[in-house]
């Protein structure tokens, strides 16, 4: 499991898939876009977005939740560096 902090903190679930895939997902959608103010530690080295932002660019370290989902429900990361 990842840290996940912020007003939604309790709404997302993040985990590590091996070295280099990260999968994110949130509980009730229902509920709406998760806040701005909700980010997820990614671990060490430089990540981007296979589902979720198109243009979330490449991210490292705490990053809002709302920038890697951009909507969506679920999101997917893999290592670039």
């Amino acid at each position: 499991p990842l840290g996940v902090v912020g007003t939604d903190a309790s709404r997302v679930l993040a985990f590590a898939r091996g070295e280099d895939l990260v999968a994110v997902v949130t509980r009730r959608p229902s509920l709406g876009p998760i806040e701005s103010t909700t980010d997820l530690e990614l671990p060490a080295g430089t990540w981007r977005v296979l589902l979720g932002a198109n243009d979330a660019g490449e991210l490292e370290g705490r990053v809002p939740v709302a920038d890697v989902l951009d909507g969506w429900s679920a999101g997917l990361l893999e290592r670039v560096r």
